[in-house]
């Protein structure tokens, strides 16, 4: 990629420019100059937001004239071919809504060809999936599948969880289960599975990432050993490696999650292949990273069933605040925890991170390692340093060993003990391969520092890393939320209360442990304003927020694509977020029009 200049300060200069083929990816800005936020914007539907800005190649945020100039993806996504020439003006042209791969919604939104064709298909798949197609189990399957899950869990499946596995296992070849965070959901899935299995079917788990897969593996032993990435079966299916036909039966977890490609391409080899699909999730967690929000409009059009009892915690308060949160009534929940002493408040992020781990340290000692989650919803920068410091913490103690491998790319080099995480795939020779985000323990280093052995969770496989391998590895003590999503443990330690605040997150932060949450937030992040209690009303706010992704199919699309949009009164913003709010955290600039007017002093506002 070339560029005429260093810095521009609107588009204008682009148009000169006769060679962009694309542009800096919000991925190169580190997450302390809004990187973290970049990378979020980037991947929601195309929208006539006023505040945007495009990157230069050193990764400053630069304001444009509404939108995001990205990385070759983002591109695809905009509808324009990846390996394309785009030109500077075509580029402007896409960015504006005036090319014709660009279309305009009511309320001033945009969305692309591309966006607008997927979910179509993706709605119409799930139309016809949803007739009768002779996929019924029929009620012996589902008594013996049933049985079996009860002997497993020592208890009878609840009244709602028996209509559920009626509806999962009926004749049509879609079907949807709704599982908010702790209801069971688990146990529908394994009896689902096992009913099927008992019809004769071939039951195959899939998941968008590769350490919700494993955890749907480990918590569904019906499942065991036939779980993978949505990526992975498509490309096995694909490539004739795994069979997929009339007699399969594909479970998707956490379906909320799953964007717009990969659901694309999910529902059309279900609907060629004559299987059926099984999809299990909650639109109140968190979203896709990519466009998404499908999900919710399946479960419109499909047969479904919806859970509602919490298993997870038997505390009736808490069952409380988790339905409060969910419903985006966050102050009932925070009222509930800073009278049980759970939420605490610090001066500095810094502080309320550093008091964190302490906390959680304190925890692991009372309920073990793997039954204490420390939680962020941060920049990664920030989790490494979390990670850090709970190392360092365990290390006094006591607790890890002294040899140490150092690591490239990172601060902080491993010990005997550690809590790990994988951060891409891992192929050992001879063996499955770890997904990533898969976790374990550091169970051995080789005298000479030079290899180290990780067990990894639930299946207690070993695997020895050496050399360029080991940079696959990252401490495991704290974990962003969405590597926590659909994880349960005792207790959990959130840090959180900054712009990436949500109602999604808050929700998933707190319904994670059977046994209680506490919450750290800063001082400096809600405000000077009036005292504590004030601060935490605004923190209510902030979890008001949602950043729930909006399909573009809600809108009805505009027979003039642009017109609304180049009018510069138009107020809208992203459906998944208060982005205006957002930009003044970064000390947004005021905005301007493609020649650098001010848009703002010339409408006198």
């Amino acid at each position: 990629m070339r560029w005429m200049g260093r810095t521009q300060n609107s588009l204008a200069g682009l148009e000169g420019s006769r060679s962009v083929t694309h542009v800096v990816s919000a991925a190169s800005i580190p997450a302390s100059r809004g990187g973290a936020y970049a990378r979020y914007l980037e991947s929601k539907t195309v929208e006539p937001e006023r505040g945007d800005y495009y990157l230069t190649p050193d990764g400053e945020m630069v304001q444009a004239p509404g939108r995001w100039l990205s990385d070759p993806e983002t591109l695809e996504r905009l509808g324009v071919e990846v390996g394309d020439l785009v030109e500077g003006a075509d580029f402007i042209a896409v960015m504006e809504g005036r090319h014709r791969r660009v279309l305009t919604l009511e309320g001033g939104r945009m969305t692309t060809l591309a966006v607008r064709a997927r979910e179509q298909a993706i709605e119409r798949r799930a139309v016809q999936l949803a007739q009768p197609g002779g996929r019924d189990v029929g009620d012996t399957a589902r008594a013996n599948a049933a049985s079996e899950v009860a002997e497993r869990i020592a208890a009878p499946l609840s009244q709602e969880q028996q209509d559920a596995l009626r509806t999962l296992t009926g004749p049509e070849r879609a079907a949807v289960l709704v599982g908010p965070a702790g209801t069971g959901k688990g146990v529908v899935i394994d009896a689902a599975t096992r009913a099927e299995q008992l019809a004769g079917r071939k039951t195959i788990g899939v998941a968008v990432s590769g350490s919700t897969a494993e955890r749907l593996d480990a918590d569904s032993p019906a499942l065991a050993g036939q779980t993978m990435t949505i990526d992975s079966f498509i490309a096995r299916a694909v490539a004739d490696r795994l069979h997929v036909g009339p007699d399969t039966t594909v479970i998707l977890d956490e379906a909320g999650m799953v964007d717009h490609r990969r659901l694309e391409a999910l529902t059309g080899m279900i609907e060629h292949s004559g299987a059926k699909l099984v999809a299990v999730g909650d639109g109140k967690q968190l979203p896709s990273i990519g466009p998404g929000g499908m999900f919710d409009r399946i479960a419109a059009h499909v047969p479904a069933a919806e859970l509602g009892d919490i298993h997870r915690t038997q505390d009736p308060e808490e069952r409380k605040a988790w339905r409060a949160l969910r419903a985006g009534e966050p102050e009932r929940a925070m009222t509930h925890y800073r009278q049980r002493g759970q939420l605490h408040l610090r001066d500095t992020r810094d502080a309320a991170g550093e008091q964190a781990v302490q906390h959680w340290h304190a925890l692991t000692r009372e309920h073990g390692l793997r039954e204490v989650a420390l939680i962020a919803d941060a920049s990664n920068q920030e989790i490494d340093r979390l990670n850090a410091r709970a190392q360092h913490l365990r290390a006094e103690h006591g607790e890890l060993g002294e040899r140490e491998i150092a690591l490239k790319s990172a601060h902080y080099g491993l010990r005997q003990g550690d809590r790990v995480a994988f951060t891409t795939q891992h192929r050992p020779t001879g063996q499955a391969r770890v997904e990533n985000g898969t976790r374990g323990e550091i169970t051995h280093i080789g005298p000479d520092d030079g290899h180290a052995t990780v067990t990894i969770d639930g299946s207690d496989r070993q695997i020895v890393l050496a050399g360029e391998d080991l940079e696959t590895l990252r401490l495991g003590y704290a974990a962003h939320i969405y590597r926590q999503q659909g994880a349960t443990v005792d207790r959990a330690v959130v840090l959180t209360g900054g712009w990436q605040t949500s109602r999604e997150s808050s929700y998933v932060e707190a319904s994670r442990a059977r046994q209680g949450t506490d919450w750290y937030v800063a001082r400096e992040e809600l405000g000077s304003e009036g005292d504590d209690l004030d601060r935490i009303a605004r923190l209510g706010q902030a979890m008001r927020q949602t950043r729930a992704q909006t399909p573009s199919l809600t809108y009805e699309e505009f027979p003039d694509p642009g017109q609304e949009f180049l009018d510069p009164g138009a107020e809208s913003g992203y459906d998944s977020g208060p982005l205006r709010p957002a930009h003044r955290s970064f000390g947004i600039a005021p905005r301007h029009d493609r020649y650098g007017h001010d848009l703002d002093m010339d409408r006198g506002r």
